[in-house]
């Protein structure tokens, strides 16, 4: 006989079930209130959120504190350290501000539950009582809409993302026609690119001799040369490998790759290899760029090998000269260079045209390069997008500016222009029943047929080649009181569509800038009036049948 099976038996009280909406209890305030940052082009490291607990708003702080762990973990959006920097500096900083505010206005304890479209539309008047420009304030709002929504997208806020315009969590347009205004730095002009490429050849001349590590300084002006001449990005520049250069197939030029991490690709700048001396091109310095690339590779190698891994791979590595950071090993970042930049910029006395110290950044030498490539190649815009790294559209819309040539040529197109129209030769002009007229064969009304000649005098007030002198006023307005006469002799639908509009014109187009600009008298223009009511020109005679103009 088989052995017998031996059932357990339970009852349903003896179950346990448990629901995946079970909320459980995550505590509002975090273990350590300090985030840390990897290495990133910013000198930012670490921030800290513990200024904004203890002050009503636990809840909202350490969720936007988590908010920020999880980006930097890569587990919502993939997004670069530096804009993650930008969430707590920028956006969180006066986001909290203000929400703190609000708790000591209101004197209760805020939470996530209690953020919606009117804390959104406070927070913008917020950032407007702030006295910043229209763009900080877009970028301090756009920064803080992304960590909200991340947020809300987890349920922790609850959000409205369509529907109407009114219910919506987000204004869909906060700051209208803000685009407009985000035309940045302008290009530099000849003379002035030509004196910081003087300064920038005599400040970048020590590195070919030197036989240690160069200093920020150094460094910083070797990327400015190569901001230069490549017209590249701040990011690209800074975050070179030290094996940036490639071999080109053809002799004397090599390939600059260089990393652009929102486009996802490559980007290769061909470069010489050797120096040239074509006093045709536009040299800042005496030694190629692919020369002073090899030469940092050379001088910054020993540095390498003490670096740690996440700086092995980078170009610009130097110790830090002063400070409570004193040797420690690093890299470039923005705000180093715009210091140094600053620093040649006082050094070499360069200045605008209003006499003021020069503004110059890496953005701002990339617009130079856009330009000048643009008046070289007069003109081709998709070989200048193509050396951009740019689509045309973007190349011609955020890039390109009227150059000094062209703004002379269009300045002496007007004065041209005008001056035909001002100055209009009598002896061109054919005279009319209501005036004079310059084309009456090809004018804008005009019949098409060759060599006939216009007599659609109901349109002259509207004809581009129409001419009053003074001695037209009687003929003007022997042509007004004769419109003015047909009033109660057609009916309303003709009035409306031939003649209602003729009076009007004259007195707009032809009395009043006539007498604003001196061009008329108004004795002249009485006269005239007055002669042509009680005794109008014969070709407008109230005699004389005005239909078979209508046809014209």
């Amino acid at each position: 006989m088989g052995k017998r099976k031996l059932f357990i038996q339970t009852t349903l009280e003896a179950a346990n079930f448990f629901s995946h909406e079970m909320s459980f209890n995550i505590p509002s305030r975090p273990s350590t209130s300090l985030v840390f940052f990897p290495d990133n082009p910013t000198t930012n490291r670490s921030f800290d959120f513990s200024p904004w607990y203890g002050v009503g708003i636990d809840e909202i702080t350490g969720e936007w504190q988590r908010q920020i762990e999880r980006f930097l973990a890569g587990m919502d959006n993939q997004v670069s350290t530096t804009t993650v920097v930008n969430y707590c500096c920028i956006a969180g900083r006066n986001f909290l501000d203000f929400m703190a505010l609000s708790s000591q206005s209101s004197q209760k304890e805020i939470t996530l539950l209690d953020i919606d479209r009117n804390t959104i539309n406070g927070f913008l008047h917020f950032l407007y009582q702030r006295n910043i420009s229209t763009l900080s304030q877009r970028a301090i709002y756009s920064a803080c809409r992304s960590v909200l929504k991340a947020i809300g997208l987890r349920g922790k806020i609850k959000i409205t993302l369509r529907g109407k315009p009114d219910l919506l969590t987000f204004p869909i347009n906060p700051f209208p026609g803000s685009n407009r205004r985000a035309r940045g730095e302008s290009p530099l002009p000849q003379h002035q690119r030509l004196a910081f490429s003087i300064a920038l050849r005599e400040a970048t001349k020590p590195l070919m001799s030197l036989q240690i590590a160069p200093g920020p300084d150094l460094l910083s002006y070797v990327l400015l040369s190569i901001a230069l001449h490549t017209g590249r990005n701040t990011t690209p520049l800074l975050e070179l490998s030290c094996n940036c250069l490639i071999p080109h197939p053809r002799q004397g030029l090599m390939f600059l790759q260089l990393n652009k991490r929102r486009g996802h690709f490559e980007d290769k700048v061909v470069i010489r290899e050797n120096t040239i001396s074509d006093e045709e091109t536009w040299p800042a310095i005496n030694f190629s760029m692919a020369q002073l690339i090899q030469k940092v590779i050379e001088l910054t190698a020993p540095l390498r090998e003490k670096a740690t891994s996440h700086l092995k791979t980078l170009l610009w590595l130097y110790r830090v000269p002063a400070g409570p950071t004193t040797g420690q090993l690093t890299t470039l970042t923005s705000s180093v260079i715009l210091h140094h930049t600053n620093k040649l910029i006082k050094e070499a006395r360069l200045v605008d045209d209003n006499g003021n110290q020069l503004r110059l950044n890496i953005s701002r030498l990339r617009k130079t390069f856009i330009n000048r490539i643009y008046e070289v190649l007069d003109g081709d815009l998709i070989s200048t997008a193509a050396a951009a790294g740019n689509s045309p559209q973007v190349t011609e819309k955020n890039y390109l500016r009227s150059t000094e040539q062209s703004r002379l040529n269009w300045k002496k197109m007007g004065i041209v222009l005008t001056s035909e129209l001002l100055n209009t030769n009598p002896d061109n002009l054919e005279q009319t029943p209501t005036g004079h007229c310059r084309n009456r064969k090809s004018g804008e009304y005009a019949p098409t047929t060759p060599g006939a000649q216009c007599f659609s005098f109901l349109n002259c007030l509207r004809c581009r080649h129409y001419v009053v002198t003074t001695d037209d006023l009687y003929r003007v307005f022997s042509f007004y009181w004769r419109v003015l006469y047909e009033h109660n002799r057609v009916s309303r639908r003709c009035w409306k569509r031939f003649y209602a509009f003729i009076p009007r014109l004259i007195e707009r187009n032809v009395v009043t800038p006539g007498l604003q600009n001196h061009i008329f008298r108004q004795a002249d223009i009485d006269l005239a009036r007055e002669s042509a009511r009680h005794s109008p020109h014969p070709f407008w005679a109230y005699s004389t049948p005005i239909t078979w103009l209508e046809k014209q």
